[in-house]
């Protein structure tokens, strides 16, 4: 009984780093190379995407978390083939709160995508599946 009140009703906390998510964000400020070294953009480079999906609709404004964040963790576990759970310590979100986060802007992402490219019409040769744009 007593290792089962230890186990389910002492918790401790399990994210205890010093850095939130933001905190991160402003240690990227520090250095102008370490924006790059981790997503191969510059900060501003950076921005402008978020601004981008942000003004587009693609990405609406989350329930208190930064839209930049967000892009940023995407980013980092698609940049270095990190697991969520790897990110979900980093900035401070349980795994689930990553896994929608990475969905969102991914599907953001994608829309996006869309949006800038785009097939000539006027290209007569191409075959059905191409111009189909389905996918």
């Amino acid at each position: 009984m007593f290792a089962y009140m230890q186990q389910h009703y002492d918790k401790k906390l399990m994210h205890d780093s010093i850095l939130t998510g933001q905190g991160y964000m402003e240690e990227l400020d520090s250095n102008p190379n370490k924006c790059f070294e981790m997503f191969h953009m510059t900060r501003p480079h950076l921005l402008h995407l978020v601004d981008e999906l942000v003004n587009h609709g693609y990405l609406k404004e989350g329930q208190g978390d930064v839209d930049a964040t967000q892009v940023v963790a995407m980013l980092f576990i698609l940049g270095h083939n990190i697991r969520m759970r790897c990110v979900a310590d980093r900035f401070l979100h349980s795994i689930e709160t990553v896994s929608h986060h990475f969905r969102r802007v991914l599907r953001a992402l994608h829309l996006y995508a869309r949006h800038l490219i785009k097939l000539d019409p006027d290209v007569v040769c191409l075959l059905e599946h191409l111009r189909v744009n389905k996918y």
